[in-house]
């Protein structure tokens, strides 16, 4: 995503919810290598897709690195 693309998202968040989404920052990050993927469905169902990425970390040789430091972006 470029802050173009992030622009864009907010302008059109903003006129359809007619909300104020100007706390919205946009930011990059640098991780490392890591495994992620797009839960679609309930929250209450996001434990099973989270265990899924564990596992195939696990199945392909690779650690956990889970700290109080890492983000864990949530798109509310």
């Amino acid at each position: 995503m470029t802050k173009a693309d992030f622009d864009w998202a907010i302008e059109e968040a903003t006129k359809k919810k007619k909300q104020d989404f100007s706390r919205v920052e946009f930011l990059t990050y640098d991780e490392g290598l890591c495994v992620q993927c797009m839960h679609i469905g309930s929250y209450d169902d996001e434990p099973a897709t989270v265990e899924l990425m564990h596992k195939f970390a696990e199945d392909n040789g690779y650690e956990l690195d889970i700290t109080d430091k890492r983000y864990h972006p949530r798109f509310i």
